[in-house]
């Protein structure tokens, strides 16, 4: 009888154990991997003719836009994050965010400065679902490490 209740509760601990552990998981409707940042000036008054990397149109709300990416991020370092934004249609990346996200994206103060928008990139569909936007911090000019990357071309303070 011992025996028996002992396991009985070990069992228990070990259901309440490994529930409390995924309880802790951060729960994504969305694969992890395709979460990337991108750091970029963001001006909803001009529009580029074409729509392609690095200088992107984008709609936000009911506003259409151009947003120059300056630096691109993948959250999880395989995603080839400027490789998928590269795959983006010429039509342009539909911003879809919260209301939040959406009001700072919209904020005049937050156009033509550096920003950062972090989100979930759907290439196909063509949308990049924002889960949040800052400033970008000034940061002084070093070299890209990996998953990190600048668009071709020379750096700002470089001739061609």
């Amino acid at each position: 009888m011992w025996s028996w209740s002992t396991g009985l509760t070990i069992g228990v601990l070990c259901v309440v154990l490994f529930s409390e552990l995924r309880a802790q998981e951060p729960m994504l409707d969305f694969p992890a991997e395709s979460l990337i940042r991108l750091t970029g000036i963001l001006d909803l008054n001009k529009k580029p003719q074409t729509s392609a990397y690095p200088l992107l149109t984008v709609w936000v709300g009911e506003k259409t836009g151009q947003f120059q990416v300056t630096r691109v991020e993948s959250v999880i370092p395989e995603y080839p994050a400027e490789q998928e934004l590269r795959q983006v249609s010429g039509l342009g990346l539909r911003l879809l965010a919260e209301k939040e996200a959406l009001g700072t994206l919209q904020d005049p103060q937050m156009q033509g400065r550096p920003i950062v928008i972090e989100g979930q990139l759907q290439v196909q569909k063509g949308n990049l679902q924002v889960r949040s936007v800052r400033a970008a911090a000034a940061a002084p000019s070093t070299p890209a490490v990996k998953g990190q990357t600048r668009p071709k071309g020379p750096a700002p303070h470089e001739s061609r």
